[in-house]
């Protein structure tokens, strides 16, 4: 009622904006959410606090829940009761993120977080526990994933054949295996 939306969009590509069972479905309206039901229609807009910023993820386990990002902490979202709550406060870093491309692994158990867009680590939301740090001080990197197998990608800015170049795969533990990409 209050004029027409500039866009309705999923928020990123490698982000499924359906949940588990497809009954919902998360949209960005310009520069806030909205839930939907599975068909599409809509059903009310998030609260304010689930923004693009914080990379809202659905969760693969339980199809009304979904997790994003507030500053340090790691907060819940029940689409059926519309209630929130702090999953998990990361008191050593001012900021938490995903880099705005990560989503939950398909296991549902882990997700890949950055600490003050420096350290990069798995979160493990079963255990609540936060895995080893990979602290990439001097070296920019782009974007995190997490792969079915718990695997975290690097993609670093710098091009090349050289450690911290190009794309790298780590264990969940942040231990080097090896290059994907140069």
């Amino acid at each position: 009622g209050n004029g027409p939306l500039a866009f309705i969009v999923n928020e990123y590509s490698t982000v499924s904006p359906f949940n588990q069972d497809d009954t919902r479905l998360l949209l960005q309206h310009q520069s806030y959410f909205a839930l939907y039901d599975g068909a599409g229609r809509y059903v009310r807009d998030l609260p304010f606090e689930v923004s693009p910023s914080s990379e809202p993820r659905w969760s693969r386990r339980d199809p009304d829940l979904l997790y994003y990002l507030s500053g340090n902490s790691l907060k819940s979202y029940d689409a059926a009761t519309a209630t929130r709550a702090v999953v998990h406060t990361f008191s050593e870093y001012s900021a938490v993120s995903g880099r705005g491309e990560s989503d939950l692994c398909f296991d549902g158990d882990h997700l890949v977080l950055t600490g003050d867009g420096r350290d990069v680590f798995v979160y493990d939301l079963a255990g609540d526990s936060k895995g080893p740090v990979l602290d990439t001080t001097g070296h920019a990197f782009d974007n995190v994933h997490i792969a079915p197998g718990d695997q975290v990608i690097v993609t670093w800015y710098q091009a090349g054949g050289a450690r911290y170049n190009g794309v790298e795969l780590f264990d969940r533990d942040m231990r080097f295996l090896r290059q994907l990409a140069t």
